[in-house]
């Protein structure tokens, strides 16, 4: 009878390891006591870039990400059997990759009952998380847009359009300045309306093109929104456009020409931190610069119908 016993356990345990070793889903366990990694499978060690021998000297606060650590009142609940253990988290993997995860633990106790080990089952939801964001986004920016076009509906004057607009875009997105410049038509100046400056001093009035930099403005002229996440690596600045630029406070900028409009303008976005502005960042900003300049072009229009 013993040795039946013996063997159908020694049967179960192979069966546990087997399963633990071919399944594709990240699996751990957690000393209670010290909170050191002690068995990790293949799909794990997969996940977050380290082999085995390197996790054995671990534990979950060794890769737990920074802004999402290991949450510890919820860790301690677990092993008093007061409640189970289950989160979304970021990891920060090896060699810096950053993977969000699902969590869920549970509690291992040994013969005397006492709280042994925590196994882990740890799920890539990185894929799901991505694309949870992009919808929110999406939502976030077209309810923004909807924002913007009943308050500009209800402005009459070109300079309060350019102003409030301004201000709303560089709310919505964080940054350090947003402002309208316009041509003066004279070939030498441009009129700069800032409705949002953050950290960084205004720059409302009139500035000389020449400010703008020689390879910019042929931007400009070309009809190209120009991106630069950094100041000082860009081919688009040299020597003397960086130093101006930086004594405005600025590290980064998008340079959105605006199409159509009666008087050649642009919509700059300043950042006074290098960004890395995303296509969607792009895209925003241009929908924006085309809605003011209609708003501008109508406000302009009734003006003159009145005028006449």
């Amino acid at each position: 009878e013993t040795q039946r016993t013996q063997a159908a356990l020694q049967t179960s345990e192979d069966l546990v390891a087997a399963t633990f070793r071919a399944v594709s889903i990240g699996i751990a366990q957690v000393d209670a006591v010290t909170r050191r990694f002690v068995a990790v499978n293949a799909a794990f060690c997969a996940l977050t870039g380290y082999d085995q021998a390197e996790l054995m000297t671990m534990g979950p606060e060794s890769i737990s990400h920074p802004q999402t650590p290991l949450d510890q009142a919820r860790f301690a609940a677990l092993l008093d059997g007061s409640a189970d253990y289950r989160e979304e988290k970021r990891l920060l993997c090896k060699h810096g990759r950053e993977l969000w995860v699902e969590i869920e633990g549970t509690l291992l106790r040994n013969r005397a009952g006492r709280p042994h080990r925590v196994l882990g089952l740890v799920r890539d939801i990185t894929a799901r998380r991505a694309a949870e964001q992009a919808l929110h986004g999406r939502v976030a920016r077209q309810t923004f847009l909807m924002q913007l076009n009943d308050r500009l509906r209800t402005l009459q004057d070109p300079s309060a359009i350019a102003a409030e607009a301004t201000r709303m875009l560089g709310e919505f997105a964080g940054v350090a300045r947003v402002v309208y410049a316009e041509d003066d038509g004279n070939g030498r100046t441009c009129t700069i309306t800032c409705g949002h400056a953050r950290g960084v001093p205004p720059i409302d009035g009139v500035h000389p093109l020449a400010d703008y930099g020689t390879a910019m403005r042929a931007e400009l002229r070309a009809g190209r929104t120009a991106v630069i996440d950094d100041i000082t690596t860009s081919p688009l600045l040299d020597a003397q456009d960086r130093q101006r630029r930086a004594s405005l406070g600025i590290a980064a900028v998008v340079s959105v020409p605006v199409h159509g409009a009666a008087r050649r303008a642009a919509l700059l976005v300043h950042d006074r931190v290098p960004r890395a502005w995303t296509p969607q960042d792009v895209e925003l900003f241009e929908d924006v610069a085309q809605r003011m300049r209609s708003d501008i072009d109508r406000a302009r229009a009734a003006a003159e119908a009145r005028a006449t």
